[in-house]
């Protein structure tokens, strides 16, 4: 995580190269800079709203969010918690949508808003213009604006999505360190949650799965718990020495993830007999019940490959240890046969993963040509 801390070294690169981006987990904005504006978006209480409407207020935190996401579902209760705690110190929330899937349409909105008695305005991001501008990847992704309406903070709400396992209040602690005239101690986290998928429509879980059924039902489909460091040993062993390798980093409740998984499974079955080996990395969590809706959904697409579920979810603590860029599913590596890392895809909300460029670094790797 990022925190206040300034070299020598960073003020001449800063200097001699004009503009220097020193954000960790965001390609979009850093810290410091004037929040990306948004005007005319329709929220819940059938309004139009622009971020100039909220010029009164303190403090401004924005939640990139939506109606699908588990993850989502999970922080409600304490955006509530929040919005009672901090209203009358003068700090507003506001949560913003991007997401196009049917059940996060603006309806729907006004459904789960009424459902769970929101006391904060939520509003509709068609375009996903607003999204793009912030660089928010997932849902949860959490913005705290200053005074004057510059980023101070932003990533994650907390540490943990069980409330019960939370240790670091960061969106708290940045709040109370700015109502008190100073600077966040940690100003930058990595966000995690449910993959935003910017493009103009997306596949529901259920299409994903009806377009690719299982086809070799006799080879058996396994799921196997690892921890990063099992992660690493397992492409290091002798079933993947030697072999370009694909990694597939996906979370059942991840929309664009189950979307691609499709792809995962048509590379198997073309380049597993020209050296390729296919590993699935869920961020799922690992509890029972988690565990067995990944290994159905798995046996559904046929996936007889390597499958693996991590040992620690899919929360900031796995995504930091897993390295995923900008806490956002879905991510793709590849690893040659060297077992040295030729390529990542994903965390990049300007550039959604497109299975046809990583098919085509899959087939450089194996000497097929692009």
């Amino acid at each position: 995580m990022r925190v206040q801390l300034v070299t020598t070294f960073a003020l001449a690169m800063a200097a001699s190269a004009g503009v220097c981006r020193a954000a960790d987990f965001n390609r979009q904005v850093d810290i410091g800079d004037k929040a990306p504006s948004f005007e005319n978006l329709e929220g819940v209480d059938g309004r139009r709203h622009s971020l100039d409407d909220y010029r009164e207020a303190k403090l401004l935190v924005l939640a990139f969010t939506c109606n699908h996401c588990p993850v989502v579902k999970a922080y409600e209760e304490r955006f509530q918690q929040f919005v009672r705690e901090y209203r009358d110190k003068g700090v507003r929330f506001v949560a913003l949508n991007c997401s196009l899937q049917p059940v996060d349409s603006l309806p729907k909105m006004r459904e789960r808003a009424d459902e769970r008695g929101f006391k904060f305005d939520y509003l509709f991001d068609p375009t996903q213009n607003v999204g793009r501008a912030y660089g928010a990847t997932v849902t949860p992704h959490v913005f705290v604006l200053d005074g004057e309406r510059r980023i101070a903070y932003m990533g994650a709400f907390d540490d943990r999505k069980e409330p019960e396992k939370v240790e670091r209040h960061y969106v708290r602690d940045a709040v109370e360190a700015l109502l008190a005239g100073r600077r966040p101690e940690i100003e930058e986290t990595r966000q995690f949650g449910c993959g935003i998928e910017y493009v103009a429509a997306a596949a529901t879980a259920a299409a994903a799965a009806a377009e690719n059924p299982a086809a070799d039902k006799d080879e058996p489909v396994t799921l196997k718990v690892v921890n990063p460091e099992g992660y690493r040993k397992l492409l290091e062993d002798k079933e993947h020495r030697g072999k370009v390798v694909v990694v597939d980093f996906w979370a059942t409740w991840c929309i664009p993830c189950l979307k691609n998984f499709k792809h995962t499974v048509e590379w198997h079955k073309k380049y597993a007999e020209k050296g390729l080996a296919v590993v699935s990395m869920s961020m799922d969590d690992p509890e029972p019940e988690d565990r067995e809706r990944v290994l159905n959904f798995l046996k559904k697409q046929g996936a007889t490959f390597t499958n693996l579920l991590s040992e620690l979810g899919g929360e900031e603590e796995a995504m930091k240890a897993f390295e995923i860029d900008g806490g956002a599913l879905p991510h793709f590596r590849i690893y040659g046969r060297d077992g040295k890392l030729l390529k990542k895809f994903g965390g990049d909300p300007d550039k959604p993963v497109d299975h046809k460029d990583i098919e085509a670094e899959i087939r450089k790797a194996l000497g097929l040509g692009e």
